[in-house]
């Protein structure tokens, strides 16, 4: 199977699954809501900072953002959160890194 779950270990112990990796596209799809996950204040979605360096070494490519709130698919190349992206931290989860909604593009 090329497809496996990404889950993480929040700090309070909590395990969450945060998107579904797939190893031969080398995409990252995750599902979100633009009113829970969004932030406005960058006008940027987030992901979580070590998943993202964990799949960036294992040839992460794309990441492919489902909006839940619009029925909206988004795609931007992985690199763009470390070239263009902003790292935040906000307890209880862990760090993620931003990357402003002008550098997805609709599929």
């Amino acid at each position: 199977m090329s497809v496996v779950p990404v889950t993480i270990t929040q700090d309070n112990g909590e395990k969450r699954l945060i998107g579904h990796f797939d190893k031969e596209d080398k995409t990252l799809y995750v599902t979100r809501s633009r009113k829970k996950h969004f932030m406005k204040k960058l006008g940027a979605w987030g992901i979580d900072a070590k998943a993202y360096r964990g799949l960036m070494e294992r040839g992460l490519t794309f990441v492919v953002l489902y909006d839940k709130d619009s029925g909206k698919r988004y795609i931007t190349e992985a690199r763009n959160f470390d070239e263009k992206g902003e790292y935040k931290h906000f307890k209880p989860h862990r760090a993620q890194i931003f990357l402003a909604e002008r550098y997805w593009r609709l599929l």
